[in-house]
């Protein structure tokens, strides 16, 4: 009885190590690349409008 408990308790483990592997790690991979990603394209569109107004103010500014 003690034996089967003991290969119930390693599968549970098995099983968990795999559900971290394959279900939590890559979302939190996609999570990363997302919040990246966005950031990103954020701060180009940020460059990208003050390279506009840049050229939208008369020379004498700056």
């Amino acid at each position: 009885m003690l034996e089967f408990l003991h290969v119930l308790s390693i599968i549970s483990y098995l099983l968990f190590i795999e559900f971290l592997v394959f279900i939590v790690i890559p979302i939190l991979i996609i999570a990363a690349i997302k919040t990246f990603v966005i950031d990103y394209f954020k701060k180009r569109k940020k460059v990208k409008i003050m390279k506009k107004r840049m050229k939208e103010l008369p020379p004498y500014i700056y």
